[in-house]
């Protein structure tokens, strides 16, 4: 498709859909001059070995909620959240929890 003046071809790895490669993901650009760039992650960010921190956690949930909620709402829905027993793990994975 064409997007901002920029070509993009995108082309579905048939390994993954065997479900071949589910353990790592990877990008390969081609720009016009022929150069190639690649990139793989063997470990997702998410992943228990990678997990999200408290921003990236309440950042998804801005974009999910674009457009629903104000960042009034969500920030209150952020600290209700973090007043549930045992719901500190969830949004605040880096802390340990006792």
């Amino acid at each position: 498709g064409v997007y901002s003046g920029y070509c993009t071809t995108v082309v579905a790895d048939t390994r993954a859909e065997a479900g071949l490669s589910y353990d790592q993901n990877e990008v390969q650009i081609e720009l016009k001059d022929g150069t190639r760039e690649e990139e793989r992650v063997l470990v997702p960010k998410g992943d228990p070995e990678k997990p999200l921190t408290r921003d990236d956690i309440i950042n998804k949930l801005r974009t999910c909620a674009k457009g629903q909620a104000d960042e009034d709402t969500l920030m209150r829905l952020v600290q209700n959240i973090e007043k549930i027993d045992g719901c500190e793990a969830f949004i605040n994975p880096m802390k340990e929890v006792h």
